[in-house]
């Protein structure tokens, strides 16, 4: 067990230290930090400070859910995830290569995001293993209402790598959101919850 949960939290921030090729003056000049376990207030609290809207913050319902969905879907931090006006998910990878670094032009380019159509997953799908942080009971998708949907993985221990990636893409996002192609983007927190209510087990096996 304790593997497994160690396994999950490598698998999460290797796109950090991948991006970083794993030095610590790098790590610490952009302020990457050991995750710890945050709470709503806090989140909240982060984002209102970077002047970052709190309206669409999501958290991870469980600690079972952050496993699956960094196993079934790669979740790592940042990132961003794709849906067209279906609610089907497109993937911004055009070769496996791919990284981050594609996502600014992605969304620039997003308005033929419905010229691509998948049906490997949708957004919904997310509902099973995701929360709103303020508790909203409410979909995900709206029919006909959106356009695109964006959710941008983040997290507060990546420091300043969410102003140069996932809060880079929010600024992009809004300045080409119109009335003709209407995106919204949600923020998906990758902190670990105190809601979780995590054992001291779990704690443990992640270095908390």
């Amino acid at each position: 067990m304790k593997k497994r949960y160690l396994f999950i939290f490598l698998g999460t921030i290797f796109i950090c230290l991948f991006f970083f090729n794993c030095k610590s003056l790098l790590k610490k000049s952009y302020g990457i930090t050991n995750p710890k376990i945050e709470k709503k207030e806090n989140i909240k609290k982060y984002l209102l400070k970077n002047k970052i809207d709190t309206t669409n913050v999501l958290i991870f319902k469980d600690l079972q859910s952050y496993a699956i969905m960094t196993k079934s879907r790669g979740v790592k931090i940042p990132n961003a995830m794709f849906f067209n006006s279906k609610g089907n998910y497109v993937d911004y990878k055009k070769s496996p290569e791919d990284c981050t670094a594609k996502i600014h032009d992605f969304i620039l380019d997003i308005k033929n995001l419905n010229n691509t159509d998948s049906e490997t997953w949708q957004i919904n799908d997310l509902s099973n293993f995701i929360l709103h942080l303020d508790n909203r009971n409410e979909t995900l998708f709206e029919e006909g209402k959106y356009d695109a949907y964006v959710i941008i993985n983040w997290a507060i221990f990546v420091g300043k790598l969410n102003h140069e990636k996932a809060f880079d893409w929010i600024n992009v996002i809004e300045q080409i959101n119109s009335n003709d192609f209407k995106i919204k983007y949600y923020l998906l927190n990758c902190d670990f919850q105190e809601s979780w209510n995590m054992t001291e087990d779990q704690k443990t096996s992640l270095g908390l």
